[in-house]
This record gives structure tokens, C-alpha cells and sequence, in this order.
């Protein structure tokens, strides 16, 4: 559980190193239990019921670790998103007509001016395992000197980048941007602007994606609900799975006591 948590939870985030520390003290004490069921084992002629459970115990604990590292990592990655945005800047009432990327390197959620809108005319994607869909998010009809603020999506435009039919694209009271913080989406993303950049002559200076949301926040507790669930997940499989392995041995070798001379049992 103290390895679960840590590696799932923000001290990763913050304290990497502190929680590597934990994670191989964890280990030192799994191996501790192992060499004491080794001395066990070898120190006496006949198995008994306490070297059996020593024995048990290290299995189990060795079985627990490990589940421990990969689901930690796992919900690591389900938290990773919402430790990101947590920690960049929230913006409210940015005009994208006037602001450019590089004054918000730094910015998580966004909410747009009232008048901020997709221009769904000048779509790019990039096809790889799945389409990478791109729209400019602007203000005004008039042509924009860079195009640094973009809605993003998977699978929801045609190869042309056309066609974009991503999440409340059609939702003209969405105001809203929630930063798309994967690094390996992120470069699919880039090639698509160059291809909107290419098509229609426009120029994306330091381009900025988003899920296009009406609450942004909301939308970033849903991403901390989500860890959330994952994590209690864990930790109740793991307690169950533990006591499920303790009770059938229980029941296999626990033998009944014999009864004495005229007593039943």
C-alpha cells in the first residue's frame, strides 16, 4: 500500500527521488522477510507450520511489491494529467486575437472571451495510428498575424483536417480550454498545424492545444476523479487478494483438534 501510494500519488510528482527511496526500502524489507524464510527453511529437519507461514509471507509480500511498482506506474499515469495541469496557471478573459503563445507558456486552463470562437475553415490533421485533428481557436472575423491557440481532438476530421467535428465544436457558449499536457500527442499535433499552416498561409508561432470545454475546471476534477477511483481500486484488490490467499491456507492447513476419550466435537 505505502508503495501503491507513493508512486501513483503527487509525492511522485513533487518528490521523485523520495519516492524511488521509498519504493527500494520497501524492497529491502520484502528481501529482509525472504532471508529470515530461507534461514528458516534450511535451520531445521522437518517443516513446521511457523516456517510454512514465513515462507507465505515472503511470497505474498514479493507478489504485493511488484503489483505495487507496475499498477503505481499505471495510476501514475492516470494522475499524471491532472498533476500537470494543477500546477500550470489558470487565465481568464484572454482575447486569442491579441495574445500570443509565447506570453502563456505556462498556462493550464483557460477561459476565453465571450466572442472567442473555432475557425472550423482552417482545420489541419496528421494521420499515424489514428487522425490528429487541429482547429485555430480565434476572436473576429479579420485574418490573425500567428494562430497560437488551437482546439485538438483524435478521429474527429477527415485526413484533409476538414470536417472537424471534435468535442463542442458546434457549441457556440464554449468558452473554454483544458491544455493537453502529452508530450507524445502534442508532436502530432505541431505536424498538423504545419499542414494548416502549409494550406491555408497562415503562421503558428508557439502553438498552444486544448480540449475545447465548456468548464475547464470541472473537467480537471474529472481527471483527479478519475485517478481517485483507480487508486481506491487498487488498494481494495489488494486487500481482498491478500486476504482471499491468507484464508484458503488458513482452511487447508489448519487441522481439526482431535477429541478426547468421550468428547465429540
Amino acid at each position: 500500500m505505502a508503495v501503491f501510494s507513493a508512486l501513483g500519488l503527487r509525492i511522485h510528482f513533487e518528490h521523485a527521488a523520495l519516492t524511488w527511496c521509498i519504493v527500494l526500502a520497501a524492497l529491502f524489507i520484502v528481501l529482509l522477510i525472504g532471508y529470515v524464510a530461507h534461514v528458516a527453511y534450511t535451520s531445521v529437519v522437518q517443516r513446521t507450520r511457523e516456517t510454512m507461514w514465513i515462507g507465505l509471507l515472503f511470497a505474498t509480500s514479493a507478489l504485493m511489491w511488484i503489483a505495487a511498482v507496475v499498477f503505481g506506474c499505471v495510476l501514475y499515469g492516470s494522475f499524471s494529467s491532472y498533476y500537470n495541469v494543477v500546477s500550470l496557471s489558470t487565465y481568464e478573459a484572454i482575447d486569442p486575437s491579441r495574445t500570443h503563445g509565447e506570453t502563456m507558456m505556462d498556462v493550464g486552463r483557460v477561459i476565453f472571451d465571450e466572442g472567442a470562437m473555432l475557425d472550423l475553415s482552417k482545420g489541419g490533421s496528421f494521420s499515424h495510428d489514428e487522425i490528429s485533428c487541429v482547429v485555430p481557436i480565434t476572436k473576429g472575423a479579420a485574418p490573425l498575424a500567428a494562430y497560437d491557440f488551437w482546439a485538438v481532438g483524435t478521429n474527429c476530421c477527415n485526413s484533409l483536417g476538414s470536417e472537424y467535428t471534435c468535442d463542442n465544436f458546434h457549441d457556440s457558449t464554449v468558452h473554454g480550454g483544458l491544455r493537453l499536457m502529452d508530450e507524445n500527442k502534442q508532436v502530432y499535433y505541431r505536424l498538423a498545424v504545419q499542414q494548416a499552416e502549409a494550406h491555408y498561409n497562415i503562421q503558428a508561432l508557439h502553438p498552444l492545444f486544448f480540449e475545447w470545454t465548456q468548464d475547464p475546471i470541472g473537467a480537471t476534477n474529472k481527471l483527479r476523479d478519475h485517478g481517485l477511483k483507480h487508486y481506491v481500486f487498487g488498494l481494495s484488490a489488494a486487500l481482498a487478494v491478500q486476504f482471499a490467499i491468507f484464508a484458503i491456507i488458513t482452511v487447508i492447513t489448519v487441522k481439526p483438534m482431535p477429541a478426547e476419550e468421550g468428547q465429540s466435537y
